[in-house]
Order: C-alpha cells, then structure tokens, then sequence
C-alpha cells in the first residue's frame, strides 16, 4: 500500500507531460460545472520528480481547472520510490473506477501494459495486437476512435496506408461521416483506385 500527502501545489510546480496518459476525446464541460458549483473534491495524484512533480492521475480535472482560471490544486503526493509500474496501475485503476474507456483509451492502456480483460476485450492475442498497432494512428486518429467516428477495424485498413494516405482518408471521413459499413467500402474503393491508377490516395483525394 501507497502511503501518500495531501497537499497543495501550483500549476507551475508539475510538469507537462504526463507519462501515463490514459485520457483522450473527453469531454470538460460536466467537469467544468462540478468543480464550479463544489470546487475540486478528487485530488490530482503526483508523484516527486525532479525539483517538480510528474502528474499520474488527473489530467482531466487539471484541464478543467486550467481552463476555468485556477492554477493552485489539491494533490495527493506519492513517495519519490513508487516504482513506474506502480504509478501505471494506479493511473489505469483510477480511471476504471469511476467510468469506462472509449476506444482510444484503450488503445493508449494497451501501449503501455496488457490489461485485456480489465478493459472488457477478449484475452487472446489478436485482440492485444490490433489495439497495439492503432496507437500508431496519431492524434488525428485517435481522436476520431475516442469519439466513435472511426471504429477499430476501419482503423486497421487506414494504418495500413501510408501516413499521408491516412490522414486525407481521415479527413475524408471526418467530412462526410458515414456509418461503419461505408467507411471501410470507401477505404476499399480509395485502395482499389489507388492500385489502378498507381496513385496515392492523398493524390486521388486532392
């Protein structure tokens, strides 16, 4: 068991990256009226790091502080030991505790650790190798994968594509919005295009 401080820090103190990011596509607005109406209730979880902190858990709520003016936050701070696997689970438990993953969280869970059966995915490799490879889909991508604009198997046959081709099709597909049958027939008919007019797709899509 962690034996941890309550305290109180700037914004200035902690540092901007956050190792075990695990949020993405959120949104602060509920958030926002919370922290508004009762104030901060759930620390931040920071761990010491340097002459800063290192955020573990709360980047939401860090964001929606920021943005509604705050800059000084309740946080509970961590003995300077905790091992980076200790900081993973915590980070991944804190989360789960208290809502459910979307896809690209998923994605982003399974680059750091396999936790198949906690996120509610079949424990067979497959599984943990398609969600590893979309963490290469970029900010782009995940975003649309978070919001549930593009769905991971459609994801699968973009990043199969080169990354220029990727991000006109994501660009496409964020445009038009169609449902998930439609968005793999489009990539389909884009590749076979591609493969007949020996052109890129990005080139097609101009």
């Amino acid at each position: 068991m962690l034996r941890a401080l309550y305290d109180k820090v700037n914004d200035d103190q902690i540092e901007e990256e956050v190792p075990f990011l695990l949020s993405w596509g959120f949104d602060l607005e509920a958030l926002k009226t919370s922290i508004s109406n009762v104030g901060q209730i759930s620390p931040l979880v920071v761990k010491p790091h340097r002459d800063r902190f290192r955020l573990i858990c709360g980047c939401r709520r860090r964001q929606a502080l920021r943005e509604l003016g705050q800059d000084e936050y309740t946080v509970l701070i961590l003995p300077e030991d905790t091992t980076p696997k200790q900081s993973l689970v915590l980070a991944l438990e804190e989360n789960l505790g208290h809502r459910s993953f979307n896809e690209a969280e998923k994605v982003l869970a399974l680059r750091v650790n396999n936790y198949l059966q906690r996120l509610g995915l079949p424990p067979k490799i497959e599984f943990l190798e398609r969600f590893l490879s979309l963490a290469g889909l970029g900010d782009q991508g995940l975003t649309a994968l978070a919001s549930g604009r593009l769905d991971p198997e459609t994801a699968e046959l973009l990043m199969a594509m080169e990354s220029a081709d990727r991000t006109a099709v994501l660009e496409l597909l964020e445009q038009i919005n169609p449902g998930r049958n439609k968005r793999r027939q489009i990539i389909t008919w884009l590749h076979e295009i591609s493969l007949r007019e020996d052109r890129f797709v990005s080139d097609i899509l101009i």
